[in-house]
């Protein structure tokens, strides 16, 4: 799935070789089982071929010139390997379907893909030195890919999948149930359990790319059924590796509802102002857990233990000369930074060219300014993206080890501590070139002399594009018939009990989906400067009552609402409505910043912020160590950082 959920990291296991010997001296000797494989292919150019081990190791070579190859892969992780196609732009298409029948058995070969009514996609452990899988043809309308019917080149394994002309049914929608039977799996497909790799379901889509793996037609990302069992340790629900998104907005947070319309492309002022607000705020957090990180680089001594590349796969955000992206980093350890969260430069140093690379484009600390030369410009092409209040640099420019991927910087904190590897991408790209379900990234970890110590892909399952937007405040709207409001006086200093209303946030359409979606089976708070404020009440614009509950954040008992709903078409007539007491959260407070978040349970978020300075955009945490920190937390939905590790990041 996920995303984010089931994209995890596996530590990989390091096999040994067995030597073979003659017994006799008059027998030739066996020759040995390859321990390396290379998978070769012809595929269209710019397509990408991704082969996934059942743990969910992955391994991916780009097409060029109507060929694509993959070398040195691990011999036991073809046992049970499955293949898949990414578009040139990075995004998941589909996957490639090793053999056909025409039984469930897999007995009766198909002799065409209007025939086939079953299909393998999972293949036998290699047991010569290359796969040679000749011809890969890509359908891109059904979402998958096959190779030669009459005659497969590779030997197959494990059960069959439905498919109907070629093409498993839930492949066109990233694994949504559609057409395809409930398998009634419970713990079996929770991402603690469930292979990434694997496909629990049934259903022709692996788990790391499966937004539902238990087929209910629930995804995963908010369904209880799903996420059923005690999460890892660190509270990751992604195990190893977390790839989540967040939305922080201040000023005008954008909800398609306060427009009355169903996509952004109804209206151009609202379109102007998402776009806006995706620039400044959007993030992408990707993150290795504090054990993951004891287990797989033990010995830490400075900070070259070892290299985070990030593989874009060809998305437009984050690679290619066209990429806007910038990663928000710790600060320098000068003063007004805490030592543990800072960069680990060395004394005397005072550029990012001593962690990234010379190449970097990156924020000159000495002289905040100007704009680097070559920083991108807005999505509209109107006016630098520069943020001077930031310490960011281009992310594709940061490049340590001369991988030609770019790189995740630890802080110190993480280096001394073992904590969690964390850092914000800003995709700062709107539309069709901006964060996408479907985008596949790929993590591949090393250690200081550059050998793979770690890998995996995972596809994007959980963008919220919008904000959960308050609609009205103690009976008052404050919102216009343009889409555009102001924050009254008393909204920024509330005290006692307030009852407001507000939106759910919005989503893109997901691979079939015809229109945008209100979102559902979220779980919102309401906080203040001082923390989660006590939900007394809430209900549903039908009237329907929902009892809030209680979940722990930031070490403290905090009343949250799980919403029931299920996505669904924007409209404004449908909102929640709360009734909370501020005494205990900030009430009265001269300065400070409130929020209404929401967040599901792969840690993908969205917050509409609001503070004592009126109707302005929430600065983003300027100085670390004062006032509220305007970052999402994946560990709640009320957040205050992106880390509990990593106690005052930079992140906006």
């Amino acid at each position: 799935m996920n995303h984010s959920p089931r994209r995890y990291l596996r530590i990989l296991s390091l096999g040994c070789a067995l030597a073979l010997t003659a017994p006799v001296a008059t027998l030739a000797p066996a020759s040995a089982a390859p321990s390396k494989i290379t998978i070769t292919a012809q595929l269209a150019g710019g397509y990408r071929l991704l082969a996934t081990a059942k743990s969910g190791k992955s391994y991916l070579g780009t097409s060029s010139g109507g060929r694509v190859s993959i070398a040195n892969v691990t011999a036991g992780d073809t046992n049970g390997m499955s293949l898949s196609i990414l578009s040139t732009s990075g995004a998941y298409v589909g996957p490639v379907i090793l053999k056909y029948s025409t039984d469930a058995a897999g007995k009766k070969a198909a002799k065409t893909l209007k025939t086939a009514k079953y299909g393998f996609l999972k293949m036998k452990k290699a047991t010569k030195a290359t796969i040679a899988l000749n011809k890969i043809s890509v359908n891109t309308p059904g979402k998958f890919a096959s190779l030669n019917l009459a005659k497969p080149p590779v030997a197959v394994s494990g059960k069959t999948v439905a498919v109907i002309e070629g093409a498993p049914p839930a492949a066109k929608s990233l694994g949504r149930a559609s057409g395809v039977k409930a398998t009634g799996l419970g713990k079996f497909a929770n991402p603690t359990e469930n292979d990434p790799g694997d496909d629990a379901d049934a259903d022709g889509v692996m788990a790391f790319a499966d937004v539902d793996d238990d087929n209910d037609g629930k995804l995963d990302l908010v369904d209880d059924k799903f996420f059923d069992t005690t999460v890892s340790a660190d509270t990751n629900v992604n195990g190893d590796a977390g790839l989540y998104t967040a939305l922080v907005c201040g000023g005008q947070c954008v909800n398609l509802n306060a427009f009355g319309i169903t996509k952004p492309e109804d209206n151009p002022t609202a379109n102007t102002a998402l776009k806006t607000m995706v620039n400044t705020f959007q993030g992408v957090f990707f993150a290795y857990s504090n054990t993951a990180v004891q287990k797989s680089f033990p010995t830490r001594s400075s900070r070259d233990f070892g290299y985070f590349n990030i593989d874009c796969t060809g998305i437009t955000w984050c690679s290619g000369s066209t990429a806007k992206a910038v990663t928000i980093s710790p600060d320098f350890d000068n003063g007004s930074q805490p030592a543990n969260n800072a960069l680990p430069l060395n004394a005397g140093e005072k550029s990012y060219t001593a962690l990234c690379g010379s190449g970097v484009i990156a924020k000159d600390p000495t002289n905040d300014a100007t704009a680097p030369s070559g920083w991108p410009k807005n999505d509209a092409g109107t006016a630098s993206a520069y943020d001077r209040m930031m310490d960011e640099w281009v992310f594709n420019s940061c490049d340590p080890d001369g991988d030609k991927l770019p790189n995740i910087i630890p802080s110190k904190g993480t280096i001394s501590a073992g904590a969690e590897w964390v850092n914000e991408i800003k995709p700062r790209m709107a539309g069709p070139d901006g964060l996408r379900v479907g985008d596949a990234v790929r993590f591949a970890l090393s250690d200081s002399s550059k050998n793979l110590v770690d890998a995996s892909t995972q596809v994007i399952s959980g963008v919220i594009q919008t904000a959960p937007s308050v609609r009205t405040w103690r009976g008052t709207t404050i919102h216009t018939a343009s889409g555009s409001y102001t924050i009254p006086t008393e909204m920024q200093s509330p005290t006692g009990e307030v009852t407001l209303t507000f939106w759910r946030p919005q989503r893109a359409p997901m691979n079939d989906e015809s229109s945008w979606q209100d979102v559902g089976g979220l779980t919102y708070s309401f906080s203040g400067p001082s923390g989660p404020c006590a939900i007394k009440s809430a209900k549903l614009s039908n009237g329907t009552s929902i009892a809030p509950t209680t979940m722990n954040m930031m070490g403290k008992s905090a009343s949250v609402l799980v919403d029931t709903a299920v996505d669904a078409t924007p409209n404004a007539a449908n909102f929640i409505e709360i009734t909370a007491d501020t005494s205990g959260c900030g009430a009265g407070a001269a300065v400070g910043q409130w929020s209404v978040s929401a967040m599901d349970k792969g840690k993908n978020s969205t917050h509409f912020k609001w503070q004592k300075m009126g109707n302005q955009p929430a600065p983003q945490n300027p100085n670390p160590n004062g006032g509220t920190p305007q970052n999402p937390a994946p560990q709640n939905p009320a957040p205050q950082n992106p880390a509990p590790q990593n106690p005052a990041p930079n992140n906006g």
